[in-house]
């Protein structure tokens, strides 16, 4: 990569990444709080929004990490 990917970057207000609006103006949920997630679709076209307090164990979110992956 060509850019710096431990770099601290804003991502709510109008200093946020650009990155970081596009996924809050796709997914209506801007992060609140340290391990905000977002899974993006293969294809890019379906984003899915989970809040801090969703564990990566949770079964919603594995459900969705596991179809997004098996997506050819």
């Amino acid at each position: 990569v060509k850019f710096p990917i431990m770099e601290k970057t804003s991502v709510t207000s109008n200093f946020a990444n650009p990155i970081f609006k596009e996924l809050t103006k796709i997914t209506g949920e801007a992060p609140q709080w340290n391990f905000h997630k977002y899974l993006i679709s293969k294809n890019g076209k379906e984003v899915i929004s989970f809040r801090s307090g969703v564990s990566p164990n949770d079964e919603n979110f594995q459900a969705k990490l596991k179809l997004f992956l098996s997506e050819d």
